[in-house]
This record gives C-alpha cells, structure tokens and sequence, in this order.
C-alpha cells in the first residue's frame, strides 16, 4: 500500500474521542461534502481495530473510527516528523 499526501481541501470536523465506547471517530461539519467526493463508492482500510475509510476514485480519506482504548495512554511531546518524498514518487 502507498500513502501520498496530496494538496487539497481537507474536510471540516472534529476527531472525536468516545469515552465509554473507548473508540475514536471523525464527526463530519458538512455532511454533504463527504458524499460530493464518494461518487464511485468507497473502500475501508483496516490496522487492527481502527477502519479508515477513503472514497473512490480519488483515494482520499473520508473518515476514521474504531475501537481504540485509551486506558494504557501516556501523554508526552513528540515531535512533528519532517519527510520528503522519495525520488520515484515524483516523477
């Protein structure tokens, strides 16, 4: 599988904790923005118990949600990565 980041207009919402369901979500602001970029359907990406769900054609990512528990969370400062994209990617 490859990741791209690509430029774009990201959607408007909020991820979302759900403390007593321990899961995360995605709550969209503007609804019929994500079915505007979903005409041909949509697929989901699974890691382990987090789906990831992107429209098609364009492969972007729609939406995020899970069961993700948060009991064993440490908070700390982690730094943003910086990457650049390989030679092959760009052409």
């Amino acid at each position: 599988m490859n990741i791209k980041q690509r430029p774009g207009t990201p959607f408007a919402g909020t991820l979302t904790y759900i403390d007593h369901e321990y899961s995360i979500d995605f709550i969209h602001s503007e609804p019929d923005q994500y079915l505007d970029r979903t005409p041909d359907g949509v697929a989901c990406v699974a890691i382990n118990t987090l789906q990831i769900e992107v429209g098609l054609p364009r492969y972007e990512a729609l939406h995020v949600w899970g069961y993700f528990p948060k009991i064993s969370w440490t908070t700390a400062a982690l730094p943003i990565p910086r990457s650049t994209p390989p030679a092959w990617c760009n052409s």
